[in-house]
């Protein structure tokens, strides 16, 4: 009875090890590991991370001068109800922009991450920063020459607590005279959401991102915002936009868990 009831206890040890430590701990991006270190075990729940709730909350256009595009107080929704709040801006031109680079951007005064910049006469972009106050924010981007044409910003909010991280994995292609773009292949995850940002050179009819929401533009607009936020299946993954018409232009897109 002793040896055994010894066992129980040692068994009892065991399991509490292998499901209860920390899921950071075992370096499986927050899953816990399987027993003996083989792989990790995606069906138990992670510590970390939760139901994201991606919401698109404006668009508007800029206002330039010379290197910088400006939207003032524009709108970034509400702070209630995050732990932390993330604002995540889509970028895109709407006709050749000049410029050849970016040198950076600001949300609210703060220094805003670039995850992903493309230039191919026409311009898009994604960046995000934590802004835990206020419902509107002045956002500038900085190029490194002179601008020719005014770009549109969308904003889109999370809450960065539930996100595994706040790097996301990034896409992106061009296309001359065509009436197609593909990304290059990024990873997606189960649960999580993916934002692209297009432009065309040429206004167009029927321009989509393939299987996205479109949160602005499109259609016969020569830029487009969108958003993918159910459905998404864990490995690699592309965006593509389509339109009638032969354009050249970008697609960039950004995937985050």
């Amino acid at each position: 009875m002793r040896k055994l009831l010894t066992f129980l206890i040692a068994l009892a040890a065991v399991a509490f090890v292998n499901v209860s430590a920390p899921a950071q701990a075992f370096g499986c991006n927050g899953w816990p590991q399987l027993a003996g270190g083989n792989g990790c075990n995606s069906s138990i729940v992670a510590p970390v991370g939760g139901t994201l709730a991606l919401s698109h909350i404006a668009s508007a256009a800029a206002s330039t001068a010379t290197n910088t595009a400006t939207w003032t107080n524009m709108s970034i929704g509400t702070a209630a109800g995050f732990t932390t709040r993330r604002i995540i801006v889509s970028f895109s031109s709407v006709s050749g922009i000049g410029a050849s680079s970016l040198t950076g951007v600001t949300i609210q005064g703060l220094i805003a991450t670039v995850h992903i910049s493309t230039f191919a006469n026409v311009w898009e972009a994604i960046a995000s920063v934590d802004v835990p106050t206020g419902t509107t924010a002045t956002i500038v981007a900085t190029f490194g020459s002179n601008i020719f044409s005014v770009p549109r910003a969308d904003t889109y909010s999370v809450d960065d607590a539930l996100l595994l991280s706040t790097t996301p994995n990034t896409g992106s292609g061009t296309g001359a005279a065509t009436t197609s773009i593909t990304t290059s292949a990024y990873n997606q995850t189960s649960g999580g959401f993916v934002i692209a940002a297009g432009t065309i050179d040429t206004a167009p009819t029927g321009l989509v991102v393939t299987g996205f929401t479109t949160d602005f533009g499109g259609g016969t607009a020569r830029n487009i915002s969108a958003s993918l936020t159910s459905g998404l299946v864990t490995g690699s993954s592309i965006a593509t936009m389509t339109w009638a018409g032969s354009a050249s232009g970008g697609l960039v897109a950004t995937a985050w868990r």
